[in-house]
């Protein structure tokens, strides 16, 4: 449900009732982890950890490793935006053992791209080398959008190195495969990495130019 945050949420919940009494188990994982990942975003942080908890339990009880390496990551999300470090990097590990096992590169290239983020704030001395190694993994896989985000990124880390040169370059290849994507919620988080940057340079027009985009995106979908 495009554009309806609360909405989807809504509708995830009443298709896990149904699911649940029609005891289809892998379609119960598969709602779980986009509650886990509504649930994040709506800022309820225990209901998004248990869905999260249950998926990737019952992921591994059906010897469904795409799925539980999917809860994995999400939950790897919701501890980082609580700032949970070492359980999201728990979580992180865990899916990209999974993803390494069984070769799932879709999994391989987001699981890059949170990396560097967590990286990026707990101020890791490679948090630039691994925002860099996200963006050429989402090149490679022709993923333009986990390509623009990792871009976004990128832009706040050179710009906290000082890289004055490579910020708008960077800030416009983030945000336009973002655009043509259509990728309104991606597009809304990497204006936020993009805010911070241009505050780090004392670009403040920019940054709140930048900022209030994020925020009116945010209110029009209900995103907490």
């Amino acid at each position: 449900m495009v554009g309806d945050r609360p909405g989807a949420l809504a509708t995830w919940e009443q298709a896990l009732i149904l699911f649940e009494w029609l005891d289809v188990s892998l379609e119960q994982v598969r709602v779980q982890c986009n509650l886990c990942v509504s649930y994040r975003e709506a800022a309820r942080w225990e209901r998004a950890i248990e869905s999260g908890m249950w998926a990737s339990g019952r992921a591994r009880e059906l010897g469904e490793p795409r799925y539980e390496a999917m809860a994995a990551g999400n939950l790897g999300d919701v501890y980082m935006t609580q700032g949970s470090w070492r359980e999201a990097q728990r979580w992180f590990r865990r899916a990209g053992n999974l993803a390494n096992e069984h070769g799932y590169e879709d999994e391989q290239t987001e699981l890059a791209r949170r990396r560097a983020e967590l990286a990026v704030l707990l101020r890791d001395p490679s948090a630039t080398a691994l925002t860099e190694h996200a963006f050429t993994l989402a090149s490679d896989s022709d993923s333009p959008v986990e390509a623009g985000r990792s871009r976004a990124l990128l832009a706040f880390c050179q710009a906290r190195a000082g890289r004055l040169e490579a910020l708008d370059a960077a800030v416009e290849a983030a945000v336009e495969p973002l655009k043509q994507a259509g990728a309104g919620h991606e597009l809304a988080e990497a204006r936020l990495w993009i805010s911070e940057a241009y505050l780090l340079v004392g670009r403040s027009d920019e940054a709140l130019a930048d900022a209030t985009r994020a925020l009116v995106f945010a209110d029009e979908v209900g995103q907490v």
